[in-house]
């Protein structure tokens, strides 16, 4: 089976277009872009990859025989979106400084320790 041939059965299963599902994204955009913000990823850049993710990943993928209803439907494209920005994520954060150390940990439970005036 070639590319073509399973590009134009992803298209048969599903008739949906980006307008269709437009309500559905934009619903996706202002509950999920404020929860996957990290380091210079600002609400409308995760924005934009929501909108990337249910328009080029997810739609391609999804069949429409298997959804009996609008809500099927929202949770698709949110575990979709899910799955792919906690992927982002994972990939993309760098932190900056050390982890706490549990060094630090034993310190401070000694100092408090040896100090029963405070």
């Amino acid at each position: 089976m070639t590319t073509t041939t399973k590009k134009k059965e992803q298209e048969s299963q599903s008739n949906l277009t980006y307008e269709d599902i437009e309500p559905i994204v934009e619903y996706l955009v202002r509950v999920k872009a404020p929860t996957y913000t990290f380091d210079c990823w600002d609400i409308e850049d995760i924005a934009q990859e929501i909108r990337i993710i249910c328009l080029y990943h997810a739609l391609p993928k999804y069949d429409a025989s298997k959804s009996k209803d609008k809500k099927q439907l929202i949770n698709y494209f949110g575990r979709c979106v899910d799955n792919r920005l906690k992927n982002l994520k994972r990939d993309k954060y760098i932190r900056f400084t050390p982890p706490f150390s549990r060094q630090i940990v034993c310190k401070l439970e000694t100092n408090t320790e040896s100090n029963p005036d405070s």
